[in-house]
C-alpha cells in the first residue's frame, strides 16, 4: 500500500509540474499566439504596431521606374533610391530631394531635354507651382516678388500643391487673383 501511495503522489506532482509549465509558457507567449481566423487564443491581447507605408510612382531618369511602397516619413531621395537611383543623365537640380513624400505622389526625375523646364519651373508652357522659382512666379499676372516668395514659402512649409486651386491657401491670393493666373499655372 505504501508503494502505491508514493506512485500516486509522484503522478500528482508530475501533473502539477505540467500544468505550471503550460501556464508559464502560455503567459510568456501570450502576445504572439493567435488562431488563423484572427481571434485571440488568450483573453489578453497586446497591440501590434505596424509601420504605415505610402505608395509612390517613381519615373523618368531612374534605373527602375515603377510604383514603390515607401515607409511613411521618407523623403524623395529615399524613393529615388528605391527605384535604383538616378541615371547618369538625370537632372536633379530642380528636385527637392529632402521633401517628404505623400501617398499617391508621382516623382518624376527629369533628363537633359527637361533641363530648361526645371530651371524655369515651366511645364508645357505653364508655370508649375511645385517647381517654379521666384522669377517664374513673378511672370504671372498680378504676382509680385512678395507673393512669389509667399508661394515658395507655403510650398516649402506645406508640401507640394495638389491642385491649382490650392494656391488660394497662400496668404494674399484669393479668388480674384486666382482667376487672373489659373490659365497659366499647373501642378
Amino acid at each position: 500500500m505504501q508503494k502505491y501511495k508514493k506512485i500516486f503522489i509522484f503522478i500528482i506532482a508530475g501533473i502539477i509540474c505540467v500544468i505550471v509549465g503550460i501556464y508559464y509558457f502560455a503567459q510568456k507567449n501570450d502576445s504572439t499566439v493567435s488562431v488563423s481566423g484572427g481571434s485571440p487564443l488568450f483573453e489578453e491581447e497586446t497591440a501590434v504596431t505596424e509601420s504605415s507605408f505610402l505608395c509612390v510612382h517613381v519615373c523618368g531618369y531612374v534605373k527602375n521606374p515603377g510604383v514603390y511602397e515607401i515607409e511613411d516619413g521618407k523623403r524623395i531621395n529615399d524613393a529615388i533610391n528605391a527605384a535604383g537611383g538616378c541615371l547618369p543623365e538625370a537632372v536633379i537640380n530642380g528636385l527637392n530631394l529632402a521633401q517628404k513624400i505623400s501617398d499617391g505622389e508621382r516623382i518624376y526625375v527629369p533628363g537633359p531635354e527637361s533641363e530648361s523646364q526645371v530651371k524655369t519651373g515651366t511645364d508645357n508652357g505653364l508655370i508649375n507651382l511645385n517647381t517654379a522659382d521666384v522669377n517664374a512666379l513673378m511672370s504671372l499676372p498680378g504676382i509680385g516678388q512678395s507673393r512669389a516668395e509667399s508661394i515658395i514659402e507655403f510650398r516649402n512649409s506645406n508640401g507640394k500643391f495638389k491642385t491649382i486651386e490650392d494656391i488660394m491657401k497662400v496668404a494674399g491670393i484669393k479668388n480674384a487673383a486666382f482667376e487672373k493666373i489659373k490659365e497659366y499655372i499647373c501642378v
